[in-house]
């Protein structure tokens, strides 16, 4: 009875002749540690499978992939730190001027105890001579016939050989860590790169002083100086930050280049406080380039901390947590920020939440709850505005500030916009079909970055089409965009669709981008002022501020909105100010659908009020 083998599947190095490399004439892995492969097969119940990668060396995006059981010389201990359920077998191993020289195998999580057993008992069981003639039997048949063929064809003794190979071997060895070097390097400003990071990084960084260092991750704003200048100015200011980082550094860091005019250090030093300092004053200094050198453009940059804790061995984990810092620091208009645990529960939460968008689209995640606007001069219910909800399958009931900024960064809120659309829409059909005679307007929010798209009226078109209501029943709430940009666009599709008898709204009005001073009012029919100014009506400043806005607004024939109406006082004060419509959970809280629906049947029967 014929066992059926096991496939392990193994990813090799194409280019470490003579002990592996890829053969484009055979098109297989070839060489020393093939060969023994081959032989452990034969001798076992497992079948060791090469990954056809041809000649591209993809054996640590196949390691970080968990897509094979066995990495083929792959220096492990200078890229991360050897996990749980993976194990190291040397095949080979020399000394050259005093550094030891090795070539191994790992075993990864992925392969099972046993074979890692039997693995490990066939290395053990093969002699230094043994792979030494292994070796030799490919120099013989490969390198004698095609690469040294200068050298003549004689058989050599096998003392003699074993000594030339060996020779041959270290030679080799010795290049290759001439070319590592190199490749360590970032070619444009000579410091290290991550190469070197992962290389250097655990013999400079271990249990006993791990605590002691921190993770900076600086960015510039490079990119911005290339768009107002050129290249030549590029990398002046480059060598600019690159000389100031170098002189801030000690033996005991490591400074590299990750990419572009972003920068890590893995920095060494006694107390917060003089970390603190220090980065300051590196930002600082950056910041000043401008200044120092007369320049009509500003320099910035941001940095990120993370400070390293005992058991942090995984690199990428260490750069993702600073960078994250940096991220915040960036988004919150701070030099540099500190790393928190808090912090990292966010921008995981962030993730999660960005990576299930799609699904959420395909699985009809988003929901709608609707929160009334009621007249302030009469107190009943003229409309709702719609508020989008995501029902997440694991993060519970959503709400917008946890997922629209995420939208806009990957320009999806389109999507989001358009589909909340017709869902307003299919409820607007359902009123006016049970209710043709209702005065009831649904206000729909809509990102201003979609709307400066030229496709938007088209879009929108495709929508409103498949649904029958009075279009002056549909109220757009234009709501700000930190991804948007200014342009003419916007203000041509607001025109079309105001033709269409459709209502436009400028929302968060007195904040923001919808400031006094960058006023269009021409080209909407209201604004809805932000709850910020509603929360200073209790002042002499802000009512003043307040009644300027509903004079102005009423002076142009547009309607004022108040949003974020929280007590009778800032309802009353809006009613005698002489405000249109108000909305806010004094009145109503936001309800899902069918209970606002509900809710506002009973209204009507009631014909109440929310206040005298």
């Amino acid at each position: 009875m014929t066992v059926e083998k096991e496939i392990v599947y193994v990813a090799g190095n194409p280019n470490f002749f003579p002990l592996e490399y890829y053969d484009p004439e055979t098109k297989m892995f070839e060489g020393s540690i093939p060969d023994l492969f081959r032989e452990f097969s034969r001798s076992s119940n497992y079948e060791i499978v090469y990954v056809d990668t041809k000649d591209k060396d993809l054996r640590e995006e196949m390691y970080r992939a968990h897509q094979v059981d066995i990495i083929s010389g792959w220096e492990m201990e200078n890229k991360v730190t050897l996990q749980d359920g993976e194990e190291k077998i040397v095949f080979l191993q020399t000394t050259l001027n005093g550094d030891k020289e090795e070539y191994s195998v790992l075993l990864t999580k992925q392969a099972s105890t046993t074979l890692k057993s039997q693995l490990r008992l066939f290395f053990a069981e093969q002699t230094q001579e043994e792979k030494i003639g292994i070796i030799l039997k490919e120099v013989d048949e490969q390198t004698v016939a095609k690469t040294y063929a200068g050298f003549g064809y004689a058989k050599i003794a096998m003392t003699s050989m074993s000594l030339l190979l060996l020779v041959m071997l270290l030679l080799y060895l010795k290049k290759i860590r001439s070319i590592r070097q190199l490749a360590l390097k970032d070619n444009e400003t000579g410091i290290g790169n991550l190469e070197y990071l992962f290389r250097y990084y655990s013999k400079l960084v271990n249990d006993k002083n791990r605590v002691l260092y921190s993770a900076v991750y600086i960015a510039t704003d490079i990119d911005n100086v290339y768009r107002q200048s050129d290249i030549h100015e590029v990398n002046q200011y480059l060598q600019y930050v690159v000389s100031l980082l170098k002189k801030s550094v000690n033996k005991s860091d490591i400074l590299i280049r990750i990419s572009g005019g972003t920068f890590l250090i893995i920095k060494m030093e006694s107390s917060q406080e003089k970390l603190n300092v220090w980065i300051q004053s590196i930002i600082e200094k950056i910041r000043k380039y401008s200044v120092i050198y007369d320049k009509n453009f500003r320099t910035l940059a941001w940095a990120g901390i993370y400070e390293l804790k005992k058991k942090d061995k995984n690199i990428d984990k260490i750069i993702y947590n600073a960078k994250q810092s940096y991220i915040y620091a960036k988004e919150n208009s701070k030099m540099y920020y500190i790393c928190t645990d808090d912090m990292l529960k966010i921008y995981e939460q962030k993730i999660r939440i960005e990576g299930h968008i799609k699904k959420a689209f395909e699985k009809d995640e988003f929901i709608f709850h609707l929160q009334f606007l009621v007249s302030a001069k009469t107190g009943k219910i003229i409309g709702a505005e719609s508020m989008s909800r995501w029902q997440h399958p694991y993060e519970g009931l959503l709400f917008p500030q946890k997922y629209i900024p995420i939208m806009e960064k990957n320009n999806t809120i389109g999507y989001l916009d358009f589909e909340i659309l017709k869902k307003i829409c299919h409820l607007l059909e359902k009123i006016y079909s049970e209710s043709p005679n209702s005065d009831f307007m649904l206000f729909c929010n809509f990102s201003k970055k979609t709307v400066s798209s030229p496709k938007f009226v088209e879009n929108f078109m495709d929508v409103i089409e498949q649904y029958h209501f009075p279009y002056d029943a549909l109220f757009l709430e234009l709501t700000e965009s930190k991804e948007y940009q200014e342009n003419e666009i916007i203000y041509n599709n607001i025109e079309i669709i105001r033709k269409l008898g459709i209502r436009v709204i400028m929302d968060n009005y007195g904040t923001g981008h919808s400031r006094l001073e960058n006023l269009n009012l021409d080209k909407f029919d209201g604004v809805k002022m932000d709850d910020k100014i509603i929360n200073n009506l209790d002042t002499q400043m802000g009512e003043a501020l307040i009644k300027a806005i509903i004079d102005m607004c009423h002076s142009l024939g547009k309607y004022v909105l108040a949003e974020g109406v929280n007590n009778k006082f800032q309802a009353e004060v809006l009613k005698m100010l002489g405000c249109d419509y108000i909305q806010g959970n004094y009145l109503y809280p936001a309800t899902p659908e069918e209970e606002a629906r509900s809710m506002y049947i009973l209204e009507r029967v009631r014909n109440s009020k929310i206040y005298d």
